[in-house]
């Protein structure tokens, strides 16, 4: 853990613990001491649920933003008008609005029917990846969301 270099620094991050209300000033200390604990394995299982392809809690986010004032003849110089960048594969190509991949979720392979991680591969050995959803209500898909609890503060506060 590196001390602070200035006192600016020092009541900078002492005043902003005060402003969010947490009162958590010896945060620092305290995150080092759990992270003095956390493994090698720790850190490849953390991966390997939560971003290798077949991982149990994998989700991912794709934004395809398609401009309104589109022209035919603008879409045919870009290759139809969208899609294709990496990470897209097997996605279709362009589409109205987000779309969200159903990987590690509801149904999807890995997640929700039995747990077994695998995942399918095409003929020529490329993962074959599930179809997007696309989400068309952008307003309901954030509501669907979880929200996290406020924070509350590190040591009482009242007189």
């Amino acid at each position: 853990m590196e001390k602070p270099k200035t006192m600016a620094e020092e009541c900078r991050r002492r005043w902003s613990e005060i402003a969010a209300g947490t009162y958590y000033f010896n945060r620092d200390e305290e995150e080092v001491a759990v992270l003095k604990t956390v493994t090698r394995e720790d850190v490849l299982a953390f991966f390997k649920d939560n971003f290798s392809l077949g991982g149990h809690y994998r989700k991912k986010l794709v934004v395809h933003a398609i401009p309104t004032n589109r022209t035919e003849s603008s879409s045919e110089d870009n290759g139809g008008g969208g899609g294709g960048g990496e990470g897209t594969r097997g996605s279709g190509g362009g589409g109205e609005g987000a779309r969200r991949g159903g990987e590690g979720g509801e149904g999807a392979r890995g997640g929700g029917e039995g747990g077994s991680g695998e995942v399918e591969e095409t003929d020529i050995g490329e993962p074959l990846l599930p179809q997007p959803t696309v989400i068309s209500d952008i307003a309901g898909f954030k509501g669907s969301l979880p929200l996290f609890p406020p924070t509350t503060p590190h040591i009482s506060t009242s007189l």
